[in-house]
């Protein structure tokens, strides 16, 4: 059983901007306690990313089969257009403020 996990292409400095970048493909999104997130997905996501200040949206849902077991998709995967984003702003040395979202379409 082989599943294909991630590639990506990543454009950084985007726009000639340096804390920004662009990345598309199947890749890995995942926050430090996996409350929110943590899987793979085909996706578009743009960060920024500064030493203090680091945001991130993205737009994703799997589009094909990644597994050779013949298994498409887990049933809660498939259909699923997911818009999620991230903020976490240093503001005191290991301080954080973090701020999460993400929406659901589920058109199966």
């Amino acid at each position: 059983d082989l599943e294909w996990r991630q590639s990506w292409v990543e454009f950084k400095n985007f726009f000639g901007n340096q804390p920004l970048s662009i990345k598309i493909g199947r890749q890995r999104f995942a926050e430090p306690q996996a409350l929110w997130w943590n899987r793979d997905f085909d996706a578009v996501r743009l960060n920024y990313d500064t030493t203090l200040l680091k945001n991130f949206i993205a737009v994703g849902e799997n589009l094909a089969a990644y597994r050779t077991s013949g298994e498409d998709f887990m049933a809660d995967d498939e259909d699923m257009l997911r818009i999620f984003g991230e903020s976490a702003w240093q503001w005191r040395r290991d301080h954080f403020l973090e701020l999460r979202g993400m929406m659901l379409d589920d058109h199966s």
